[in-house]
């Protein structure tokens, strides 16, 4: 670019263009300054334009979405349900009556709320009742323990009117041990009988006897402990009293097996301990002990309607057939199990 003498020049680039601004000399100061205030007040007006231009392309405005107001949550007001009229009955028309009097009420809510709970229970439990309770089969057989309707007599039952004493029984045992509670002797005959020894009991004075075996005599009961002591028991020889009561409403037959025990049990009590311990049986004392179970033969069971008494003649039976095994062929066995039915025949007459 040339310079004219006594010129100056500016050059000013505003967006890539060259903009060239002469300043002249002249001699008056006012003029010079004057021309000094034009250049620079238009450069700065150019400068100003210029910064204007590059904000404006440096703007930009941001779109955003308008906001959509939120769906407000309406409120609603639950209008209250109109009052009923109190349907006043029964005692509701005595406790308002109170109440229009201006009196406090005697008959408080809480006793009605209990009163009919206390009723409809009462009301359901009488329905439940009626529900469960069945009427009896007609088919059924008659229970143990009520009347039969073809006889009308009760099993167990006394079903005649004579009375009679039943003497009591003086034996020999050979007693095993005298225990206090019923739950330790009956311990002590289970481990008996798991080794082969008949054994039974009897309710004493406040204490149980445990009996292992029964004798004709002293002698022949002392024999049957020195045996049972070889086996490893405890034992001594004693006599002992069994029964003695009056019994009541028996039948002929019943009488007549209460007479016949006495002798039967003497005779079968000889056998069995001689069997014990392994003596033979004398003859006489097998003549009388068969003789004396043709007696308890020809004693009808159907006629022996008493339990006790019943229980009598089976134990007394049993020993008569094991008696009659052993003297067709003596063993030990035949002798263990008569023993245990003479035993069992003890307890149970003791019972009575």
């Amino acid at each position: 670019m040339e310079h004219k003498k006594g010129q100056k020049t500016i050059t000013i680039k505003i967006n890539g263009e060259d903009r060239p601004f002469q300043v002249k000399k002249t001699d008056h100061p006012e003029e010079k300054l004057q021309e000094k205030k034009e250049p620079m007040e238009s450069f700065a007006s150019f400068q100003t334009a210029a910064a204007q231009e590059a904000e404006s392309e440096d703007q930009f405005d941001w779109i955003l979405p308008e906001e959509e107001p939120e769906n407000e949550v309406k409120e609603f007001n639950i209008a209250s349900a109109p009052e009923k009229k109190k349907n006043v009955k029964g005692f509701s028309v005595f406790n308002a009556g109170l109440k229009k009097k201006g009196t406090k009420s005697y008959v408080p809510t809480v006793f009605f709320a209990v009163f009919f709970a206390v009723l409809l229970g009462t009301s359901f439990g009488f329905i439940l009742l009626k529900l469960v309770i069945a009427e009896p089969d007609a088919t059924a057989s008659p229970a143990a323990g009520t009347p039969s309707e073809e006889t009308g007599e009760q099993p167990g039952a006394p079903a005649g009117t004579i009375q009679f004493e039943a003497g009591p029984i003086n034996t020999f045992i050979v007693q095993g041990g005298v225990f206090t509670t019923e739950e330790g002797v009956k311990q002590e005959q289970q481990k008996s009988m798991d080794k082969g020894v008949p054994a039974s009991y009897i309710q004493g004075e406040g204490n149980y006897p445990l009996l292992l075996a029964v004798s004709a005599d002293l002698t022949k009961a002392k024999e049957a402990g020195t045996k049972l002591k070889e086996q490893g028991f405890q034992v001594f020889a004693k006599e002992l009293t069994f029964g003695g009561a009056t019994i009541e409403g028996l039948t002929e037959d019943e009488k007549a097996l209460l007479e016949h025990i006495p002798a039967l049990f003497k005779s079968l009590t000889a056998s069995a301990s001689a069997a014990f311990t392994g003596v033979e049986i004398p003859a006489d004392t097998a003549e009388s002990t068969a003789a004396a179970g043709e007696v308890l033969t020809a004693i009808s069971e159907d006629q022996i309607k008493q339990e006790k008494l019943i229980l009598l003649k089976q134990e007394l039976s049993s020993a008569l057939a094991q008696f009659e095994a052993y003297v067709s062929k003596p063993d030990a066995s035949s002798s263990n199990k008569l023993q245990g039915h003479l035993l069992a025949f003890l307890a149970a007459y003791d019972a009575l």
